[in-house]
């Protein structure tokens, strides 16, 4: 494909309206600092300290950065998240890179999906440890099914293309 052929492509995206519909998660990814380990006094254990954070839409939530990355017109996001902190720090998330947060769909009686990725940072190189998953293994309640069908129904006329992912 030509340069050319491939601008004209990308530049397409900023007309698009996309709707991505799946599992939207929370990564959570934290930076220990080895040099700062410390003796847990409870257990003795090593506890690790966190010099850096940051939180991003992951899962689902990587078609949206992607989305957003080639400047697509308008992307919403529809997925089932807790009404909890992890759903606030998501919301925020998927904010900062211009989703639509308005046909999320929030049910007090989950959790928000999160992975929490840790990295060991040596300065020269990073380490990837040990990744904890929260996921909602509960059934989905039928109420919060139906909300969100309505909100796809809702948005049938406002979006170019839905992305359903798992």
């Amino acid at each position: 494909m030509k340069k050319e052929d491939f601008a004209k492509l990308v530049d397409g995206f900023s007309n698009v309206r996309a709707a991505v519909v799946g599992d939207i998660f929370l990564d959570k990814i934290y930076y220990i600092n080895r040099d700062l380990d410390e003796a847990s006094v409870e257990t003795g254990l090593t506890a690790y300290q966190v010099e850096t954070h940051n939180y991003q839409a992951g899962a689902a939530g990587v078609v949206t950065n992607n989305l957003a990355s080639l400047r697509v017109k308008e992307i919403y996001g529809v997925a089932l998240i807790g009404d909890d902190g992890d759903g606030y720090d998501l919301l925020q998330a998927l904010k900062r890179t211009n989703v639509n947060t308005d046909y999320m769909v929030k049910d007090a009686q989950i959790s928000t999906s999160t992975y929490v990725k840790t990295f060991f940072d040596y300065r020269d190189h990073l380490e990837e440890t040990h990744r904890i998953d929260i996921k909602n293994l509960k059934p989905t309640r039928r109420e919060t099914e139906d909300q969100i069908i309505a909100n796809l129904k809702a948005l049938r006329d406002k979006v170019d293309v839905f992305i359903c992912l798992e």
